[in-house]
This record gives C-alpha cells, structure tokens and sequence, in this order.
C-alpha cells in the first residue's frame, strides 16, 4: 500500500487492522516496521519492485493484494504487474488529489469489465486487466 494510505488508515483500524496479513508501504519517508495484533504489520520500503520482491515472499504463493492511492495503483499497473483492479467508487468530491488514470504509462492496458455491484455507499467494478494487443 502507499505510504498515504496507511497514514490516513492506521489510527483508524486501531490495534488490531483489518489485513492480518505483512504490509509493505510503498514510500519516499522509510520509517521503522510498525507491529499490531492479529498477525498485521507494516514494514516501509521505497521502491515498487522491492515492495512486489518482499509481498511476493510473504504471501507464500498466495495471491498479491495491492491497496492504496492511485500514484501507487497506477504504478503497478503500467509495471504491467496486475491481473485484476478493483475499483470501489465512492460519491465523495475531494476537490483534489492523484488521478489513477492520469499518467502516462498506460496505453498498454486494456480493462476488461469482470463485475459491478453496487452497495449502500460505494460501487464495486472489477476488471480484468490485459495487454492491449490481448483484446477480444
């Protein structure tokens, strides 16, 4: 996850958060490993390819769970290392911030819709995600 996405998040969860799982936050202000119950905790690396290298180790041969702002999403992406984005869209106007599909990089991609649903107070859209020359 980016480094914004746990400073907003971790007083919020608390002791125990909701991830149970490591957390590699991806960021350019490296601080010291932060450990919470149930098994979370928060290690600060600085670059894209050592945060995969350690997630990847972690995870054990399970999947790989990429959360956060869109500087860090967007990232991956054009890296080309998703398979699948899920965007949770929330009717929030922040006036101001970093537009996932802004930077350039991406023109490689193509999304391929999987699934909506809609909640009480977000919609869930997942995609496929695929080289463009892989278009059906």
């Amino acid at each position: 996850m980016g480094r914004t996405t746990f400073d907003v998040s971790i007083d919020e969860w608390g002791d125990e958060p909701p991830i149970h799982k490591p957390c590699f936050e991806l960021t350019h202000r490296p601080s010291p490993p932060v450990e919470r119950r149930g098994g979370t905790s928060f290690t600060f690396v600085t670059s894209l390819g050592e945060a995969l290298r350690r997630a990847t180790l972690a995870a054990e041969g399970g999947d790989v769970v990429i959360m956060g702002g869109a500087a860090t999403v967007a990232g991956f992406l054009a890296a080309g290392k998703v398979d699948e984005l899920q965007l949770n869209v929330v009717p929030v106007l922040l006036g101001r911030g970093v537009r996932l599909f802004d930077g350039g990089g991406l023109e490689h991609l193509h999304l391929r819709p999987v699934s909506a649903s809609v909640g009480a107070e977000a919609t869930h859209l997942v995609y496929r995600v695929a080289p463009s020359d892989a278009r059906e």
